[in-house]
């Protein structure tokens, strides 16, 4: 009876884990760091690859289809979706063919099907531009990578592998993994420091010289207007000469 009890508190505190990272996934997405230029710095599939690597390939999918459903509203298309339920699906895999490295698998699907699939979707399809595709191709390796190197630093916490009632063998981590995983935030986390404050920097630069422009066009509009206006002037007052010497 105490072992059925027990049994059933872990299958509800892994439902309700599940929900949470669900929820937490779509939260993530919503309060997403905007870049500029639209570009949109998303968190979401870090709950979604923590799902993924606890419940499997096809809760992931469905938690990164919920996840990534907020991606059609915020671009209005369904290409960043399809992008990253693809990459969840990929992980899974790939977790479920014994690789169990989070940031290895997917660093690989990134280099091996997500850039190529920004290039289609956004180069051939969207046709945004060579320049906006470029950065398109760029930022979302680094965030879902970014995304992935996290989401491998909580799943280093072992009591969540009991609350989500995941093998025992889920949670073992090799020593290689964890150094990997630190590796890879020493060298990211301040590439994307940097990344951001140029970003910051040359949003401003951007709004300063649009600021600077649109000071210049109101300059010389009111000036053709003040041309314009007095063109009229001395045109009423040609008009008006031969009236006064005819009145007179």
């Amino acid at each position: 009876m105490v072992i059925k009890k027990n049994k059933t508190s872990l299958l509800n505190s892994a439902i309700l884990l599940l929900v949470i990272l669900i929820a937490v996934g779509y939260a993530g997405n919503y309060l997403s760091y905007p870049f500029g230029f639209g570009v949109d710095f998303l968190f979401g599939s870090i709950a979604v690859l923590i799902a993924v690597s606890l419940y499997g390939i096809w809760w992931g999918a469905l938690a990164s289809l919920i996840a990534s459903y907020y991606t059609i509203i915020l671009w209005q298309h369904p290409y960043a979706l399809i992008i990253f339920v693809c990459e969840t699906l990929f992980v899974g895999w790939r977790i479920r063919q014994g690789k169990k490295s989070l940031l290895t698998n997917d660093v690989i699907f990134w280099l091996c099907v997500g850039i190529p699939l920004v290039l289609v979707f956004y180069g051939y399809i969207l046709q945004v531009g060579v320049v906006s595709t470029a950065i398109i191709a760029l930022k979302q390796p680094v965030n879902g990578i970014f995304n992935a190197l996290i989401a491998s630093l909580v799943l280093n916490y072992k009591p969540i592998h009991r609350w989500a009632n995941s093998p025992p063998n889920k949670a073992t981590l090799f020593f290689e993994q964890i150094l990997l995983n630190l590796l890879v935030a020493f060298l990211l986390i301040p590439a994307l420091i940097l990344m951001v404050v140029n970003n910051n920097a040359a949003v401003e630069h951007e709004q300063e010289a649009l600021i600077a422009t649109l000071d210049t066009s109101a300059q010389n509009l009111v000036t053709d207007l003040r041309r314009w206006h007095q063109s009229g002037l001395e045109a009423l007052r040609f008009l008006a000469k031969p009236v006064a010497k005819a009145k007179l």
